[in-house]
């Protein structure tokens, strides 16, 4: 969308903008999800206007949306992913595979966003499909097509991120961090610039 952006103003707004906005806008949504969440879950407007108000002001979203952090996207998927398991679960719940869909691609938002956050999504998507599996008077077909739905993109972005490991590390378990490990410690090692010169 930046390069898009850039090009259609001939270099006036650069993709920097976009980049730069995303940290603070899916700030905002996160916010918004979680008012949402609330009212899903029966909780009355008035302390889900706090809960949102603290969230905003009274944690480090404000400070991690100025740097530009990843936790805000992190935090955004997370509970974007539970307003999409209590939308799939809800008894009205209009396509509720859809919602099972967006759960999943939010639990990969997550592990994309940071490597570090696997074990993170693996264990929303362990309750979620515990859930899932546990509902009862469903129909077996219907819940190996929702968790089907929940675990689709997940594993899709781990093969993803596994082969641009290998592609651009030599290995699909290798995740570049070692190159900031070793400057960070005083070991020696080439630094290689854009352009393939040392």
């Amino acid at each position: 969308a930046g390069l898009g952006l850039e090009r259609v103003t001939s270099g006036a707004l650069a993709h920097r903008t976009v980049v730069a906005a995303m940290i603070p806008l899916l700030a905002l949504c996160a916010c918004a999800l979680a008012l949402d969440l609330g009212r899903r879950m029966g909780v009355a407007l008035v302390p889900r206007l706090w809960c949102a108000l603290l969230l905003a002001i009274g944690t480090q979203l404000l400070t991690y949306a100025r740097l530009f952090y990843t936790e805000i996207a992190i935090l955004f998927f997370i509970i974007l992913a539970l307003v999409a398991f209590v939308r799939a679960r809800e008894k009205d719940a209009r396509a509720p595979l859809r919602w099972w869909l967006v759960a999943g691609a939010s639990l990969a938002g997550v592990t994309a966003c940071h490597y570090g956050d696997v074990a993170l999504s693996a264990a929303l998507w362990a309750v979620f499909a515990l859930s899932l599996w546990r509902e009862r008077g469903a129909p077996a077909a219907r819940r190996l097509a929702a968790l089907g739905a929940l675990s689709g993109v997940p594993v899709l972005a781990g093969l993803a991120i596994l082969a641009v490991n290998r592609a651009h590390f030599g290995s699909p378990y290798s995740t570049g961090y070692h190159f900031y490990y070793r400057s960070l410690y005083g070991i020696d090692m080439k630094i290689v610039d854009e352009h393939g010169g040392e």
